[in-house]
């Protein structure tokens, strides 16, 4: 039974991640959504690849090369918990057919365990992403050994034990927390939104980080030694050959998973049959305001959105950073100023700081992408809002206005903070309209995108905003579209940077206008035949 279960739960998997619109896809498009992951693995393994060539050399020549591995599983761990704990909970705790499979005749261990496994196999591939880097430049650099890449292997096969009981435990304590809360999703939202605030502080100040390593090396080892563990015996046992430091971190992964698999199973059925009550609202009578049908459709949208974190984090955490991003732009622009100067006259006259915030600021826009997937969401109702008196463009309208209220505000906001340093009527208005120009022409592209290749078949909703083709085309495109015109005009183009971006800033109007024809008569039909 439990072989059964694996099964199917890893068929599922796969099926919501190859399928369009509830078919499986075809073969061309699986070949573009292989060339998409293939793409963004290759980025992923190249940044870490990068920062473990710059911290090899000088540790192995400071007598500490263990702390190459240490620092590798630290990285790992704590990125594999911080992506799986939310994950975890809803799989788990949270999962949508577990009355259903309570009702059969399956032990509940059984099921714990083949959920279990569907999530150490996703954080097998996540670590194999980092390993792949670090073992290269391992074997570059000639610091590689036989037994030494034996015990790689095995601590490989270790390391995620220990970070998903962290996560079980965490996404646990995280379920019982908020059962009783009313406010659910803004507690995890905010909980979210620290924890990835956190990692981008650490990843902005790693460099730092790293020369103090360099500096002090073996103090610092040290420390790591005392507050990590784990993680030193993992990097003792195979830098040095020790067997006696790999069985030690053996005990370190193996010992917390037993326990926490043995804790999960006696209180499964208790986890997943309680119905914690929230404290009622007092219903008050009142009259409802009319509206529109379109405000109506945006207002329905909005509150789908605000209600789900994991949907505003993957798609518009943009929002977030970029208003974070001009507070801290205001408070450091002496330093930074003084960082970007050197580059500015490198790439010639004409270019300004202001301007440069008008780009970073569009480029921030492209990181989110809710157009791309808001048709994927309504999933199996699609036909609910298929069903409704209205036009399949009042739909479509709601759902762009949607993406512009998420995306655009902040923009705007940020586009004010980010005036304030500008020296010009030229360069603030670029500091509003290009971001915007260009976030209207995502907005309306990403949706075409979503009509072109929907997801309707889907376990929640991570899979639709991660792994939907249309949500990755329209990332990965925008941000290849704003690293395009950059290379254009440092490479091809002369002239002055403030007429390119206008130049641009008109291009992304009439890309709007015309992609929105499209959207309003052969995208309403699409949307119709779905």
């Amino acid at each position: 039974m439990l072989k059964t279960l694996l099964r199917l739960n890893m068929k599922a998997y796969f099926f919501s991640m190859f399928s369009m619109g509830g078919k499986k896809a075809g073969a061309g498009k699986k070949i573009l959504l292989g060339i998409i992951f293939a793409y963004a693995i290759t980025a992923f393994m190249f940044s870490f690849g990068a920062l473990f060539y710059s911290i090899i050399t000088p540790f192995y020549e400071e007598g500490v090369g263990w702390l190459y591995f240490a620092l590798f599983a630290a990285i790992v761990f704590v990125l594999c918990v911080v992506t799986t704990i939310f994950v975890a909970g809803s799989q788990l705790f949270e999962a949508k057919d577990n009355e259903r499979l309570l009702a059969l005749p399956i032990k509940p261990a059984t099921i714990l365990i083949s959920r279990l496994a569907v999530l150490l196999i996703i954080e097998y591939a996540f670590s194999l992403f980092f390993s792949i880097p670090a073992v290269a430049i391992w074997i570059y650099h000639g610091y590689a050994t036989a037994i030494g890449g034996v015990y790689f292997a095995i601590a490989f096969l270790l390391l995620p034990l220990i970070a998903l009981s962290v996560s079980l435990i965490l996404a646990w304590l995280l379920s019982l927390a908020t059962a009783r809360m009313r406010n659910k999703n803004v507690f995890t939202l905010v909980l979210s939104l620290a924890f990835l605030i956190g990692y981008f502080g650490f990843a902005s100040k790693l460099q730092n980080y790293l020369g103090m390593l360099m500096e002090k090396g073996e103090e610092l080892a040290a420390a790591f030694q005392k507050a990590m563990p784990p993680f030193y015996y993992m990097g003792t046992a195979i830098a040095g050959g020790s067997l006696g430091s790999l069985a030690i971190f053996a005990l370190w992964c193996i010992a917390p998973f037993a326990l926490c698999i043995w804790l999960l199973s006696i209180n499964y059925i208790k986890l997943l049959t309680r119905k914690p009550g929230t404290r009622g609202k007092a219903y008050v009578a009142k009259e409802h305001a009319v509206s529109t049908p379109l405000w109506a459709l945006t207002k329905k949208e909005l509150r789908y959105f605000w209600s789900k974190p994991m949907v505003i984090l993957n798609t518009s955490i943009g929002s977030v950073f970029m208003i974070i991003a001009a507070i801290y732009l205001i408070y450091q622009k002496d330093a930074l100023f003084g960082q970007i100067y050197p580059i500015m006259n490198y790439l010639g006259g004409g270019i300004t700081f202001p301007l440069l915030l008008a780009v970073a600021l569009a480029f921030l826009a492209t990181t989110n992408n809710l157009s791309a997937s808001l048709i994927s969401l309504e999933g199996k109702y699609l036909w609910l809002a298929k069903s409704l008196p209205v036009s399949a463009k009042t739909i479509l309208d709601s759902k762009l206005l949607t993406h512009m209220l998420t995306t655009a505000i902040p923009v705007f906001i940020a586009s004010s903070l980010l005036a304030t340093l500008a020296t010009s009527i030229s360069e603030i208005a670029l500091i509003f309209i290009l971001p915007l120009s260009f976030t209207l022409f995502m907005g309306i592209f990403g949706l075409a995108l979503n009509l072109t290749y929907p997801k309707l078949e889907w376990l929640n909703e991570i899979i639709v905003v991660k792994q939907g083709l249309s949500a990755m085309i329209a990332i990965f495109g925008g941000m290849g579209l704003a690293a395009g015109l950059a290379l254009l005009y440092i490479y091809v183009l002369a002239i002055p940077l403030m007429v390119f971006l206008y130049i641009i800033t008109a291009a992304f109007v009439v890309a709007s206008v015309l992609c929105y024809g499209w959207l309003v008569r052969q995208g309403a039909a699409k949307f119709e035949s779905l």
